[in-house]
């Protein structure tokens, strides 16, 4: 079985999230403090009973900033499974719990205590009076299919208890972002190398046989010259500290001859084909340790499948990309996404999200002090193609969109390289200090993009940056061609998404006369001596031109076209890199360029 939702209401900066969850690889992602971790916290909150039940008592802090704690309020986390029907154990987890056919939910509440809900529909209390030690937690499931969690009300009761001793047969792993393998490990408690070892089947005479090595190991390195003085030394000197009648034999050893305490003292072995033979984990790098940590959860929860009374499991990984370098955070993705486990990823990861499927991923944004979840799955303006497009689109590069607060999608590598140099000097505003990025979609299908922004409502404003391409002439048939092309993506203008087009192509719109130096020097510098002695001609020409013909002569359109092809011959993007080495002597940035960013900043 899988989680299919996720609902949480007013819990810390999560006012109201309500997503869809899928049963392979599901991926969290948002800019920082966006509410990516509060949501792997909310759905420990009703699952994990691992985690401690203090903390599912809430103090104001857990509360979200937009309740007012004077009036009575919930803090609500529920979630919903599916296709849990063929498996026996997962029936009877969920069996009273559900509200459909193959639809089950279990959800959490944080509300005032029952009889305090009694005193107030019974007019005995003022709602008013609450204190925080009026409100308690608890966890219930199924319940009225006909009231939804998100439209369900402090002082409506719906649904049964859950006991904890139910929700141990589901099976909660959370990895925290800056976990400590080494010490988890090391810890037997929580060890998932412990727990691995306890899902095999020990034989009583294997146990035995471990035990009586361990005896003979001891007796051996007891009977040690230098550890048996060293014992004896310590049985002294405690007791001149005790005196005799508190006294306690010494002796030094390898541990306690029980086969739990074997079970605890074991540890993973590393060796390699050169250099490294049976190293403790301690010897790796912090890459290399939570690999193997997140291996060895992996195996012990395909050994727990096969175990009697298990029922469904779900991984939960924050930052996996933690420690890890792009090849490796890839190879753990397609090694999660290959196995039958529910798992669920936060990260800030252009690699992974690249990795990830669209319909898996969840967007997470923070606008003010609000924070919305998109799940792209819901957005129903892409089309099966678009999806496929996007997917071959979003590499480690494009997929920064999805983590970006606002948005420029350029055609290519000259815009990427030139256009930040041109607004910075020009108009003096950084990109990046105002969120900005700009991404090149390498071509001009700027719709998928477009309908992944304003239909999904990501909420990050977007402005696309498009060249018409138009040659200096053209017929009315290529004419009405760039009319249709514009008035389609004008189309899918929103409130989040808008197109600003030039009027033929990026490098002839740069080709101001007023540009002259940098362009010039551009050229100069990339080796085209008589290139640059011609663009340096034309440009005095169309200096000296009467004003009355500034905009029209024909000297303009030749100084445009021989810059164009000059970009064309040295390459687009290598143009773009020497002008913006020189970029103190342009003079004018093309308008339409300086017109998206000033709709971008104008929020």
């Amino acid at each position: 079985m899988f989680i299919s939702r996720l609902v949480v209401r007013n819990f810390r900066n999560l006012r109201y999230i309500d997503t869809p969850l899928h049963s392979g690889v599901n991926g969290i992602v948002g800019e920082n403090n966006s509410g990516k971790s509060n949501a792997i916290l909310a759905l420990r909150t009703c699952l994990d009973v691992d985690l401690p039940s203090r903390l599912r008592t809430l103090v104001p802090s857990d509360v979200h900033t937009s309740v007012d704690l004077a009036k009575p309020f919930q803090v609500l986390i529920g979630v919903e499974f599916a296709d849990y029907l063929g498996n026996l154990s997962e029936l009877a987890l969920l069996h009273a719990c559900q509200i459909s056919a193959d639809r089950a939910r279990i959800f959490y509440r944080f509300r005032p205590k029952r009889l305090a809900r009694e005193m107030i529909a019974n007019g005995e209390r003022v709602a008013e009076d609450l204190q925080l030690e009026d409100y308690g937690w608890e966890i219930c499931g199924g319940g009225n299919p006909k009231v939804d969690l998100k439209d369900l009300e402090w002082d409506e009761d719906t649904g049964e208890s859950i006991r904890f001793s139910d929700l141990q047969y589901f099976q909660v792993v959370s990895l925290h972002a800056l976990r400590d393998v080494e010490q988890d490990l090391r810890n037997g408690r929580i060890s998932p190398l412990v727990k691995l070892l306890e899902t095999k089947k020990v034989t009583a005479e294997e146990q035995n046989e471990f035990i009586r090595l361990l005896v003979a190991a001891n007796a051996a390195i007891a009977s040690a010259d230098s550890l048996g003085q060293t014992a004896k030394g310590i049985e002294k000197a405690l007791r001149e500290v005790t005196g005799p009648s508190y006294g306690i034999s010494t002796s030094i050893g390898v541990g306690d001859p029980t086969y739990e305490s074997i079970l605890r003292s074991l540890k993973i072995l590393l060796s390699e084909e050169e250099g490294l033979a049976n190293a403790d984990p301690s010897k790796n790098g912090l890459g290399l340790n939570n690999v193997l940590y997140i291996a060895i959860w992996l195996e012990y929860l395909r050994a727990r499948t096969k175990r009697a009374g298990s029922a469904g499991q779900i991984i939960l990984i924050e930052e996996p990309e933690a420690h890890l370098h792009p090849q490796l955070q890839l190879s753990l993705v397609s090694a999660l996404s290959q196995i039958a486990m529910q798992t669920i990823l936060t990260t800030h990861s252009t690699h992974i999200t690249a990795r990830l499927p669209l319909s898996s991923q969840v967007v997470m944004t923070r606008k003010g002090g609000e924070i919305t979840s998109h799940a792209i799955s819901r957005n129903a303006a892409l089309s099966p193609e678009d999806r496929r497009d996007l997917e071959r689109y979003l590499d480690a590069t494009k997929s920064t969109l999805l983590f970006a607060r606002k948005i420029i999608l350029v055609e290519g590598a000259a815009e990427l390289i030139l256009l930040p140099c041109l607004v910075r000097e020009m108009m003096e505003i950084d990109l990046e200090k105002h969120g900005i990025s700009v991404i090149p979609v390498n071509g001009r299908h700027f719709a998928p993009f477009m309908k992944l922004l304003e239909g999904g409502k990501l909420g990050k404003r977007c402005a696309v940056v498009g060249d018409a391409d138009l040659p200096p002439a053209i017929d009315e048939e290529e004419d009405q061609d760039v009319s249709e092309t514009r008035a389609d993506l004008k189309a899918l203008e929103g409130s989040a998404v808008k197109v600003f087009f030039g009027r033929t192509t990026f490098e002839r719109e740069l080709a101001d006369v007023h540009n002259a130096k940098m362009l010039v020097a551009a050229t100069k510098e990339s080796g085209l001596k008589v290139a640059s002695e011609k663009l340096a001609s034309l440009a005095t020409k169309v200096k000296a031109l009467p004003e009355e013909d500034a905009g029209r002569h024909p000297l303009e359109e030749e100084f445009r076209d021989k810059v164009l092809r000059v970009a064309i011959r040295i390459g687009k993007a290598r143009f773009a890199q020497l002008c913006a080495a020189h970029i103190n002597q342009a003079v004018l940035i093309p308008d339409y360029i300086s017109d998206a960013v000033d709709w971008l900043i104008e929020e």
